[in-house]
């Protein structure tokens, strides 16, 4: 079994960007398949998320937490189905 290891994050760091992305589009993509049945505008998902400034992430109010599963998720993740 892998070790989890739970951090903060800046949320200006390429990790946090990655993971903003993602569930920017997510959430988004779930919005507009629901109500107008459609994936979200690349350009709006572009604007919105430039527009996220990560300041709810930020202490004193708040802050963001990532985490990463250690080498024995990755080489479990990487080997052959058993």
């Amino acid at each position: 079994m892998g070790t989890w290891t739970i951090a903060p994050e800046a949320f200006d760091s390429p990790a946090a960007a990655v993971l903003w992305r993602a569930y920017y589009t997510e959430v988004s993509d779930r919005w507009y398949q629901l109500h107008e049945g459609r994936s979200t505008d690349p350009a709006e998902l572009e604007r919105g998320i430039a527009a996220t400034t990560g300041a709810e992430f930020t202490p004193p109010g708040g802050v963001l937490l990532v985490a990463r599963c250690g080498r024995a998720c990755r080489d479990r993740r990487n080997s052959p189905a058993r």
